[in-house]
């Protein structure tokens, strides 16, 4: 077992040779040599030559943000033959697994990389650290929780197998009275640097409950608004709790709870400037603690 590896994060991965060959040489600045690395690992591998890091499990990715539908490829990969020469660092690869994508590795959060309000943003940093963990087993995580190898019985979806991505469902009634509620929930999400989706933003072919189950298979947390026990957010609930989301429940009258609903923490609130303001706040410090 390996208790250390590789992290690489290339920009414009889709046109490196990482990405159009099995194996091969590329490079990356020497000077983003161990960034975002701790300082004990740093102080081991800093004064030596190159080469220990071959012996290091790699996991390659492109920056990326960890939300949306782009798929930015990622790699697990032996690496070989390190040098420095001039301002870069050449290496060979040896790709392991390809079947992954940068999005889902960072929304993940099984991996060590700092991203969403931290001081370093490092999905949008093209740099080479070594981090601490087994990245085998973390891998293996990753794809064990991926939704439905095979499309289940009532719903339909064109990717296969649904990876979580990084986004916010947001689940709540169609009506033009809830706007200035969904405003102030983007908002908290977009502080957070995540971003919201509601199913009619999505246009797209199909059925709409296809849309809103892998809307919320997708997600890394539910919204849902209760207010006026909507029957179709009642049954998005369901769904989410089935698939093992993280849900949050919102409402402005706590009687439109449903008994077997009580169990789990809501937050109350109210759509005036304070009440909406109470919720941002709120849902803040609740997606921080799912999140962390």
């Amino acid at each position: 077992m390996f208790n250390e590896y590789n992290l690489i994060i290339m920009g414009n991965i889709e046109n490196s040779t990482v990405s159009k060959t099995q194996s091969g040489i590329d490079n990356i600045p020497a000077d983003r040599l161990f960034e975002c690395t701790s300082d004990d690992i740093k102080s081991r591998y800093a004064n030596q030559s190159l080469s220990p890091l071959a012996g290091l499990p790699t996991l390659i990715l492109g920056e990326a943000s960890p939300s949306g539908i782009t798929r930015t490829p990622a790699f697990v990969s032996r690496i070989s033959d390190i040098a420095k020469s001039g301002r870069e660092i050449s290496f060979r690869f040896d790709h392991i697994y390809d079947n992954l994508r940068s999005e889902e590795v960072y929304a993940s959060r099984l991996f060590d990389i700092a991203i969403d309000g931290r001081s370093v943003t490092e999905n949008f940093r093209t740099h080479w650290a070594v981090k601490q963990g087994d990245l085998f087993a973390r891998v293996f995580e990753l794809v064990k929780s991926r939704e439905f190898e095979s499309n289940p019985k009532y719903f339909n979806t064109s990717e296969r197998p649904l990876s979580i991505l990084g986004h916010v469902a947001v689940m709540m009634p169609f009506h033009a009275n809830f706007n200035s509620v969904y405003e102030e929930i983007k908002v908290s999400c977009k502080e957070l640097r995540l971003e919201a989706k509601r199913v009619d933003e999505i246009y797209k072919p199909g059925k709409v409950m296809d849309d809103i189950y892998a809307l919320i298979a997708q997600s890394r947390v539910v919204i849902c608004d209760l207010t006026g026990r909507n029957p179709n957010v009642l049954y998005e609930v369901g769904l989410a709790h089935a698939l093992s989301r993280e849900v949050i429940i919102v409402v402005q009258n706590e009687e439109d709870v449903p008994f077997d609903l009580r169990q789990f923490r809501f937050f109350k609130y109210s759509q005036d400037i304070e009440g909406l303001k109470a919720l941002r706040t709120n849902l803040k410090r609740a997606i921080q603690e799912i999140s962390h």
